[in-house]
């Protein structure tokens, strides 16, 4: 069980707000130079950009005092709270404590809307160059600028959309029938609202265990989340009254990972989402829930086990929107193709943000290095033109790879091509050690699974990549029927 208390964060707080003291004086003294006209600053158009760019300034600075502030706060709250109930980081958060789990529609909100804001605020500068100063002679590359103030925007839109999905979906809240949620045994509970659900609507739940870190150092320091392991189940919730109650029930494996907010910068924390297709607004709310390992936890119930289960349970049953097609080989045994083309949402953003990436690499490796050498030109190129480029590469499987799987005997052989490209391999029945369902590609909250073989030597091969977890597990089981594991 994990019962340390929160990391003190006040100290590292408290570095904010000296540090948003600087950048507000900063855009103070930038702001009255542009607007005194000092030297530098004669020009209306300078003037103008002076001004944005000082603006930004200070409300950079501004933000970090706010933020500052706030985290300070939260940090000593944590604290007396934690305090007050040791060994029970469940009774850690104000709504657990109370036997509920309110929806993150405040936090996500607040979190898109100021990030909006900021870039819309750092992009003032550049977005006044181009307004003063439109693109001639075709150098349409300097519009890639638009990139961050529309980028703002559509956070700014979704942060207003969650206000108003806030609004129409009244008290929701999620009632824990098991506090804490149990690893090796149940999380239980009800989900409330104070919105009546039409009659025959469905709510798909997700459970997910997540591990949110942070990766890099200094300025290039990023915050990413990998599911570790997730559940799906839809349910029709009870229309009755003024409102509407769906059960929520979910078994989950004793190797998973606890609950654990210890270090902000690696934590492990558990979320449950609702979405239901309404007219207007859909509804989707998103809850975190303690889940630990208690003295109730069952070890026998690991991640493999649950999932033979599932497997049994399908009992060879082609789920009816499994995209893999099945036949017979040349060789007169049993075939399996996965096509191209799968996943069109994800390879089509993946193919949107990596345009916009080398996009943007390009035309900031153009302009600096125009301003100072080809060398300092290369390091915006480099990291941003080469993220892009991987992006579309990994775009570019996800629209034309294919895997052709047959299997012989327990001879099972899979070949793989893409763009002409090919790669093929056979794997004996009596090489396979397991099979893993291996969470691998996310978007929001939905999960793709690889399916990868455990080989006796220590090896690994993927048999099937970009599957729905319903799909992965109908296609475990008829592997391990047709190699006669």
């Amino acid at each position: 069980m994990t019962g340390r208390a929160p990391s003190n964060n006040a100290n590292n707080a408290g570095c904010l707000l000296p540090m948003g003291v600087l950048f507000t004086l900063a855009g103070i003294v930038f702001g009255g130079a542009a607007l005194l006209g000092t030297k530098g600053y004669q020009d209306p158009s300078q003037k103008m950009t002076g001004g944005a760019v000082a603006l930004a300034v200070a409300c950079i600075g501004v933000g970090l005092i706010v933020a500052g502030r706030s985290a300070t706060t939260t940090a000593k709250q944590a604290q007396a709270t934690a305090g007050a109930s040791p060994g029970k980081p469940w009774l850690w958060r104000d709504d657990w404590a109370q036997g509920y789990a309110r929806p993150d529609w405040q936090s996500e909100a607040a979190t898109r809307g100021a990030i909006g804001l900021l870039l819309l605020v750092v992009s003032s500068a550049s977005l006044a160059g181009v307004i003063l100063h439109p693109p001639r002679h075709r150098s349409y590359m300097e519009l890639l600028v638009l990139v961050l103030p529309l980028g703002g925007l559509i956070l700014i839109g979704q942060s207003i959309l969650i206000r108003l999905r806030e609004r129409k979906f009244r008290q929701v809240r999620l009632a824990l029938s098991t506090l804490p949620g149990v690893l090796g045994g149940r999380l239980r509970g009800q989900l409330e609202s104070a919105f009546a659900f039409p009659a025959g609507c469905d709510v798909l739940i997700t459970l997910s265990c997540v591990r949110s870190y942070v990766s890099g150092s200094g300025d290039g320091r990023s915050r990413w989340e990998n599911v570790l392991w997730q559940a799906r189940q839809a349910i029709t919730p009870f229309v009755g009254g003024p409102g509407t109650s769906a059960p929520i029930d979910f078994t989950i494996p004793c190797d998973a990972r606890e609950t654990d907010a210890s270090n902000p910068a690696d934590e492990i924390f558990w979320r449950l989402t609702a979405n239901a297709a309404l007219a207007g607004l859909d509804f989707r709310a998103s809850f975190k829930v303690p889940v630990f390992k208690t003295e109730a936890s069952d070890a026998s119930l690991t991640t493999e086990v649950l999932e033979a289960g599932e497997v049994a349970h399908l009992a060879g049953q082609k789920p009816p929107d499994a995209k893999i097609a099945t036949g017979t080989s040349g060789e007169g045994g049993v075939r399996f193709h996965l096509g191209p083309a799968r996943n069109k949402g994800v390879a089509a953003a993946l193919t949107l943000f990596g345009s916009i990436f080398l996009g943007a690499g390009i035309f900031w490796g153009r302009l600096v290095s125009g301003s100072f050498t080809w060398f300092a030109g290369a390091i915006p190129l480099l990291f941003s033109g080469g993220t892009g480029l991987m992006l579309i590469l990994f775009a570019l499987g996800l629209w034309f790879g294919q895997t052709d799987m047959s299997v012989r005997g327990r001879s099972l052989r899979i070949r793989s091509s893409c763009l002409g490209f090919s790669r093929e391999r056979s794997v004996n029945a009596a090489e396979i050690q397991k099979f893993e369902l291996y969470p691998a590609m996310k978007s929001g909250d939905h999960v793709w699974y690889d399916l990868r073989l455990h080989l006796s030597h220590g090896g690994k091969v993927t048999a099937g990549s970009g599957l729905e977890k319903s799909e992965a597990e109908w296609f475990l089981g008829e592997l391990k029927k047709d190699l006669g594991i």
